[in-house]
């Protein structure tokens, strides 16, 4: 091998070296900064990332309704604590959707921050957002409850969807 290969072979395994180290760094950033619902303990902390923690009064993230029948609520109380020292924004989705109503727009979601009224929707029927864009300051924690709604309208034939179930995963997507 020559002296020019030999400093062509080197210079592309640097590169290819770096470039490796590159891709790892980065996906784990990524990773690093995505909220992930599987790191449940026993004290309720069920979402956790190197700056929130969301609490769920229940411990578990997850809606399951089942058998609805129009004027059911259900309710789910959590709160988000800002560890960290940065203020972040994040919205509120829910995620592992099951929604097998015919009429989806006889099941309404109110999302509240602190006892206000952040959004009013209608529960998704694939992952979709609970909330806008929200921020949260470093030290503050916030209060936030989703009730879900199975309307009822007197004037409408709601029978197709009597008995039907929602269900999904609360989730917080960095933003």
């Amino acid at each position: 091998m020559t002296k020019d290969n030999k400093k062509t072979v080197i210079v592309s395994a640097v590169i290819v070296g770096l470039f490796i180290v590159l891709v790892v760094a980065t996906s784990y950033a990524y990773y690093t900064t995505n909220v992930k619902n599987d790191n449940a303990d026993k004290r309720g902390l069920n979402v956790t990332t190197p700056d929130i923690r969301a609490i769920f009064s229940d411990n578990d993230p997850a809606i399951n309704i089942t058998n609805m029948v129009p004027g059911d609520i259900f309710t789910k109380n959590f709160t988000l604590e800002n560890t960290g020292n940065v203020t972040l924004n994040y919205k509120i989705v829910v995620n592992e959707v099951s929604n097998n109503f015919t009429r989806k727009s006889d099941i309404e979601v109110v999302l509240k921050e602190n006892n206000v009224v952040k959004k009013t929707t209608n529960f998704p029927s694939a992952t979709g957002p609970l909330s806008d864009e929200l921020s949260i300051a470093p030290g503050v924690t916030k209060s936030y409850t989703v009730t879900i709604e199975y309307k009822n309208n007197p004037t409408d034939d709601q029978s197709e969807d009597m008995g039907k179930s929602v269900s999904g995963k609360i989730f917080i997507e960095d933003v």
